[in-house]
């Protein structure tokens, strides 16, 4: 019965495609079985693992979200704490108000406020993990003299290529082309060296101005060369007084008037003077200026005398610094500007005195050099510190601006510029920074850093490291530091926050000043931690979550596409195989008949 033997054989393969369309639409996918789509199964799988590892990933960056707003949190509440400390700081300033028993009772406060800043620093936790006790922080052995500090925000220690292993060091050179700089100006003023000889409420003085780029005024003597053959005061005929210059040596030659009518006065002997030297502000050979004046019209008086006729020599260079003409001058740096009025005769030294005195409200310090010239500073180095110097008023015979008012100059500091491991650095100040996928780190140095050298720092671990991608590499890692907060960590170069607590050396009632500047420091510390953690949620974690919810949704799509059953299709194949299946049932009931035809024959 071969028509018997091809129907069956029909109908088994119509039973397979109707089983495998009715398995299709009762699970769903298209493979349900490695015969199904052998290539498929595998490339299915595959797509199955990365699946897997994006949603692991994906959970690992909520987590991560999550204990970076845990630690935000809290340190949100220390910067609350920081700022009631700095309103106390402030309140106990005002001593002229306050009475010892409210000082002592905002002493009080600001110690019940460091005692809640260690007890968070001590018990926040995420999962059992404590976040801000240091415990998250990224270790770090600095060795190196010429580096003062250094913070690692992030770093990816890397792994062996062989071995596959994660190291657990990374060894940082830090190499400065230039050093930072300070913005710093000289006191362009004409300097001043004053002699007075005579008898109180009758003397001479003479005013000697070293012409700015000559030389220095501590290299001018003043002779004054006479003769006295009297117990009287020395009187001198005009015509008779002789002022030369030779050098930097004035010398002012007096004789008597023994035999000549008449006597020099003492505004002869200036006149004598001022025309040697063609007048106050006009330079005469050897770049030496000289001014005369004296307090008396009347006679010249000398304390020295004299007898016998001999000749004497008198010398005087004690009173030899610079000094100003009246002025009035404005002095800025980064922290503000201050304006200072001098009087004639003032010297460098007072000027700095006074510059010095409000070098915390202007951010410029003073000092005088070899030459007794001032030297204005910025108290930071860097693009941020500069000296500007403008001139209000002076006298006529000032020289501090060429026009006698306005501005003078302005010096603006430089900052430090190097490389990181070979990455060009960021220089702010004396701080030269690294931003990379490998490495962000702020690396404090000396000015006086040797350049073109290597200066090396090791990391050796620490931090908390959060796997953000699906696939166990160290590029898909991040590891991010997150510094202790207790009071003996926080602060800056200042102090340290504990310095506060009554009894240290800044408590309320014993440096007030000390005590404001760590408290700044202190809150420009955590504000700088909660925005590098919110900057790593938003601009790592967030984008990192984005990026893989794309991938996934791409990953899931091709997935189904291999493995999910398309019912449109399996439907159809359905109700085709239920057709074949009742036909081919009825052509095998057919075929069975037909030998039965064959017995009626025989009968």
């Amino acid at each position: 019965n071969v028509s018997s033997l091809f129907a069956q054989q029909t109908l088994a393969r119509t039973n397979d495609q109707l089983n495998t369309a009715m398995s299709r639409l009762s699970s769903g996918l298209r493979i349900n079985s490695a015969a199904d789509d052998p290539a498929g199964l595998i490339a299915s799988e595959v797509l199955r693992s990365d699946m897997t590892a994006v949603s692991q990933a994906i959970t690992n960056t909520d987590r991560a979200n999550q204990l970076i707003q845990t630690a935000d949190s809290a340190l949100g509440e220390v910067s609350n704490l920081l700022n009631d400390i700095r309103g106390l700081v402030v309140e106990a300033a005002n001593d002229g108000a306050l009475s010892a028993e409210q000082i002592a009772a905002n002493q009080l406060q600001v110690d019940s406020s460091l005692e809640a800043i260690d007890r968070i620093a001590r018990t926040t936790s995420f999962g059992g993990k404590k976040l801000l006790d240091g415990g998250l922080d990224i270790r770090v052995t600095n060795n190196d003299v010429d580096i003062t500090d250094v913070d690692v925000q992030q770093v990816n220690l890397g792994s062996s290529s062989t071995a596959g292993t994660l190291f657990d060091s990374m060894t940082v050179n830090a190499n400065i082309s230039s050093a930072a700089t300070q913005g710093t100006l000289t006191d362009g003023s004409d300097a001043v060296g004053q002699f007075t000889f005579g008898n109180a409420g009758n003397e001479f003085t003479i005013s000697v101005f070293a012409v700015d780029g000559q030389p220095a005024v501590d290299n001018i003597t003043l002779d004054v060369n006479y003769v006295n053959n009297t117990t009287t005061v020395n009187t001198v005929t005009s015509g008779q007084t002789q002022a030369t210059f030779a050098g930097t040596t004035i010398t002012l030659n007096l004789h008597n008037g023994a035999g000549v009518a008449g006597a020099n006065t003492a505004a002869e002997i200036i006149q004598a003077i001022n025309s040697m030297s063609q007048f106050e502000n006009t330079a005469i050979t050897g770049g030496t200026q000289i001014r005369a004046d004296t307090t008396d019209a009347n006679l010249l008086h000398f304390n020295g005398q004299v007898a016998g006729g001999s000749a004497t020599q008198m010398t005087d260079q004690t009173n030899v610094v610079n000094r100003v003409q009246d002025r009035v001058v404005k002095i800025s740096g980064n922290l503000g500007s201050e304006t200072f009025t001098f009087a004639t005769g003032t010297t460098q030294t007072v000027m700095s005195t006074a510059i010095n005195a409000v070098a915390d409200a202007t951010g410029v310090t003073a000092t005088v050099n070899g030459s007794n010239e001032l030297v204005l500073t910025a108290s930071d180095f860097g693009s941020d510190g500069f000296v500007d110097v403008e001139v209000i008023s002076e006298t006529a015979i000032g020289t501090y601006a060429e026009s006698g008012t306005g501005s003078i100059g302005r010096s603006t500091g430089t900052d430090v510029a190097g490389t990181i491991n070979g990455i060009a650095g960021s220089g702010k100040g004396n701080v030269l920074s690294v931003r990379s996928n490998i490495l962000t780190a702020d690396v404090t140095m000396l000015n006086t850093a040797a350049l073109g050298t290597d200066h090396t720092f090791t990391i050796t671990g620490g931090g908390a490291n959060f796997q953000l991608g699906s696939d166990v590499v160290t590029p898909q890692q991040a590891r991010i530091g997150i510094a202790s907060v207790d009071s003996g960590k926080l602060g800056g170069t200042t102090g340290s926050l504990f310095q506060l607590k009554s009894g240290q050396n800044a408590a309320l009632a014993t440096d007030s000043i000390t005590a404001g500047k760590i408290v700044d420091e202190a809150i420009l510390s955590v504000a700088n931690t909660r925005g590098r953690l919110g900057a790593f949620s938003a601009t790592t974690l967030d984008s990192n979550k984005t990026a893989l919810s794309d991938y996934l949704v791409n990953l899931t799509e091709a997935e189904s596409s291999l493995r999910d059953a398309d019912f449109a299709k399996e439907s159809a194949a359905l109700t085709r195989a239920q057709v074949l299946v009742q036909s081919g049932t009825s052509i095998l009931a057919i075929a069975n008949q037909n030998p039965q035809n064959m017995l009626a024959l025989i009968r």
